[in-house]
């Protein structure tokens, strides 16, 4: 897992952001990454040489396969007009500087469309559990959440987890951390994660 911070600063940045870039009108011909059902499946597919090369077991391969079919079926039961937009999609504590007391937002490469929950789950996933209630309650200041917004957040959670582990499945100096990080995902969020028990605020 990424090391985690306490660092509680950006908690409203994120919702500020969104509250901005629902504002901004696009340029034409602004071409950007696309965070839905597509991408989360293909960084499942992106995942299985792993298994066939036995960095991975099979078992964990199909608890990610249960869990992405929910994240999916959540994805399409939002309201796409409150909750998709465009999205920082790596706002974590590496990708913010302070200036004036000013939190500023860098590294856009990965800026795109998607949910504005996932957009948090990537930020939030970088924070120890015990500050992560501060950064929901520092970001509905500026924007409201809907009244299930934990276990959604938590399955974008597992879909940020899984993009990381498609990123790096052909890199083989992750390869340990690979296996590891995929095996305490597998046992300690998505069994939580299926059987509609909260983890984000309990365990990294």
């Amino acid at each position: 897992m990424a090391k985690a911070t306490t660092d509680l600063s950006p908690c409203l940045k994120p919702g500020a952001c969104v509250s901005l870039s629902g504002q901004w009108e696009l340029p034409q011909n602004f071409v950007r990454p696309i965070y839905d059902e597509n991408r989360l499946n293909t960084a499942l597919q992106a995942l299985y040489p792993a298994v066939s090369n036995g960095l991975i077991s099979i078992e964990h391969y199909h608890l990610l396969t249960t869990a992405t079919q929910k994240i999916k079926k959540v994805m399409q039961s939002l309201e796409t007009v409150q909750n998709w937009g465009l999205i920082h999609a790596d706002l974590h504590e590496a990708n913010y500087l302070f200036h004036n007391e000013q939190i500023r937002p860098i590294d856009f490469s990965r800026c795109g469309f998607g949910y504005y929950l996932y957009d948090i789950a990537q930020s939030i996933d970088h924070l120890i559990p015990q500050v992560r209630t501060s950064f929901f309650e520092g970001y509905q200041t500026i924007r409201n959440l809907p009244a299930n917004y934990l276990q959604i957040t938590e399955g974008f959670s597992i879909m940020a987890s899984l993009e990381v582990f498609a990123f790096h499945a052909n890199n083989p100096q992750q390869h340990q951390w690979l296996s590891d990080t995929v095996q305490y995902v597998a046992q300690k969020h998505v069994p939580k994660y299926l059987e509609d028990n909260s983890f984000l605020l309990d365990i990294y």
